[in-house]
């Protein structure tokens, strides 16, 4: 099948709406936005209309992919924001035309490193990732908690750990943050975000977290949703630090009704995630991350197409 191309800044954001919802249909989650909701995302996500693509079979759309580019430590990186094909063109092999049109693109825009996240559960997307030459580097969670009243589950040891509130480009600088963390658990893409470090006596700063905190009125409840910690390498493992750490986060609030969310915490902090399931949290959804290095100087098919 023949697909035509526009680039989605060339759509309204009311056409761009339209083929986002019909392309997420039917989806693992429900996908559905407004359109102040869309233009919000795009913003937020720091996603590039200009370099993100529309396909067409003769007039009609039939999915999109959204791209998002960024330097982080002197590498370009690109990160794909969202692919979707329209229910009825589904199964029939779209999805690689629009990856390898996405990947002439990154490499007009001299992209080194290129990331996505897929739903753990969606194996034909991570298949096909996979075949078009990216791998899964982590797995990511989505925990919850509800509570009544306030945070019980922890104390603070005021003897050894201190906690600073600091704003979320002071905790980027720590020589421990997660660069390459999933793209929207960075710190300057999470709106209002917060952040704060624990440090330890004689160690300095040990760890941190970059969170949200809304006040729902609708709901009548206060949400805190964690979206990345990091800890120094001697405190990866110390499970003092990630007691210390969620007590600060999650005790230092209080409301007739609290829920604690995380969104694409790694996997890597194993020792958090434990201590997260210990204190009642479980675990709703999981995705994966995957990235693709990409080489400059070969033709796209010896690169992507082997």
């Amino acid at each position: 099948m023949n697909l035509t191309w526009k680039r989605a800044s060339e759509l309204s954001i009311d056409q761009l709406l339209q083929v986002w919802n019909q392309s997420f249909e039917g989806y693992f989650v429900d996908m559905t936005m407004t359109a102040s909701q869309l233009q919000a995302r795009c913003v937020r996500d720091q996603i590039s209309l200009e370099h993100s693509i529309v396909g067409y079979v003769k007039s009609e759309p039939v999915g999109l992919v959204l791209n998002a580019f960024q330097i982080i430590k002197s590498q370009k990186i690109a990160w794909n924001g969202g692919t979707a094909v329209m229910p009825t063109y589904r199964n029939q092999k779209l999805g690689r035309l629009f990856m390898e049109k996405v990947f002439e693109i990154y490499q007009e825009q001299g992209v080194q490193t290129a990331y996505l996240e897929a739903f753990a559960e969606n194996k034909p997307a991570i298949r096909l990732y996979e075949n078009m030459g990216y791998q899964v580097v982590d797995r990511l969670h989505f925990y919850s908690l509800r509570v009544e009243g306030s945070w019980t589950g922890s104390t603070w040891d005021l003897l050894d750990w201190a906690v600073r509130s600091v704003s979320p480009k002071e905790v980027s600088e720590l020589s421990f943050y997660q660069h390459f963390a999933p793209w929207q658990t960075q710190w300057d893409h999470i709106p209002e975000a917060k952040g704060i470090v624990l440090e330890h006596t004689g160690h300095g700063p040990v760890a941190y977290a970059l969170y949200r905190l809304v006040r729902d009125e609708e709901k009548a409840q206060t949400v805190v949703t964690l979206y990345q910690v990091g800890f120094a390498t001697d405190f990866q493992t110390h499970p003092k630090a990630s007691e210390q750490l969620i007590h600060h986060l999650f005790a230092a609030y209080q409301d007739s009704s609290l829920l604690y969310t995380t969104v694409n915490l790694s996997e890597k902090n194993q020792v958090f995630l434990q201590a997260l399931e210990q204190y009642g949290f479980t675990k709703s959804m999981e995705q994966v991350s995957m990235k693709r290095d990409l080489f400059h100087g070969l033709r796209f098919s010896q690169v992507f197409l082997g």
